[in-house]
């Protein structure tokens, strides 16, 4: 996929983000990145704020459900801090939901792209 994950679980305040990445897009120049691990120079994509969700039943629902309106505006909160904080201002932004389902022999997993907007 060529994702560059730039956090894993970023925390602001009470709430937390499961992993923000950058996906790979059409260069549009670099930027220096220190955030996290990782340190280097990457091509302009997008800034992609992911929650992952899993079940192991469906009980409950999917997990893709369990994203519901207040789960995501926690999301936003804390993706608008992140913005600030690293000065991400300018790039595209997207939010996706990655859901593993585990109620069965194999798991399955399904990434959402743009799961939800704000």
């Amino acid at each position: 996929m060529g994702y560059c994950i730039l956090e894993r679980k970023y925390r602001f305040k009470r709430y937390e983000i499961d992993l923000i990445c950058i996906s790979p897009g059409p260069p549009r120049g670099t930027r220096e990145v220190r955030s996290g691990r990782f340190v280097g120079k990457i091509h302009s994509g997008t800034l992609v704020f992911v929650e992952v969700k899993s079940v192991r039943s469906h009980r409950y629902g999917h997990p893709e459900c369990a994203v519901d309106s207040r789960k995501q505006q926690h999301i936003t909160t804390a993706a608008r801090a992140f913005i600030a904080s690293r000065k991400f201002h300018h790039w595209r932004v997207r939010f996706d939901v990655i859901s593993v389902d585990f109620s069965s022999a194999s798991p399955g997993i399904q990434h959402l792209e743009d799961a939800f907007w704000v």
